[in-house]
């Protein structure tokens, strides 16, 4: 696969920064306030934990974290057994939070625009590397697996 210059980090920073102008400049009807915003902390809480037991699948099994290095195992234990891509799912998650600690609606248009930069830009490429580097073996953990949940 061809070098990423942007890695997903990247996109969930920039995504994160779009989230905080949003309400910051433009927000519409405030859905949260202080102090129910801090049930943030449950998706934020949930979505970490889940990125970083994700990567730990990785390092465990000695294949990298980036999507631009070549997979040389196919992890399908740990949380990619519910999900073939947990990290995204993490972030979605942390971003998640994110919006409900601002507390804003405009904020969460940030949301589905991520996932779809994402899909476009790192899920397709990747699952099509992994379809090639592992077969039917891939093929048959995608069928039997979701892309999110």
């Amino acid at each position: 696969m061809p070098p990423t210059l942007v890695l997903p980090p990247t996109f969930a920073l920039i995504a994160g920064l779009t989230m905080a102008f949003l309400d910051r400049f433009m927000p519409i009807a405030d859905f949260i306030n202080p102090p129910w915003h801090w049930m943030a902390l449950v998706p934020t809480t949930a979505g970490l934990l889940l990125t970083l037991w994700a990567a730990a699948g990785f390092i465990r099994a000695g294949t990298p974290l980036e999507p631009y290095e070549q997979a040389s195992v196919l992890v399908t234990s740990g949380p990619y057994r519910f999900s073939r891509n947990p990290i995204y799912l993490g972030i979605v998650l942390l971003l998640g939070g994110f919006w409900l600690w601002l507390g804003s609606l405009s904020p969460g248009l940030v949301l589905p625009a991520f996932v779809i930069a994402i899909d476009r830009r790192f899920i397709r490429r990747e699952e099509a590397h992994l379809e090639e580097r592992f077969g039917e073996r891939f093929r048959a953990y995608r069928a039997s697996v979701r892309r999110w949940l």
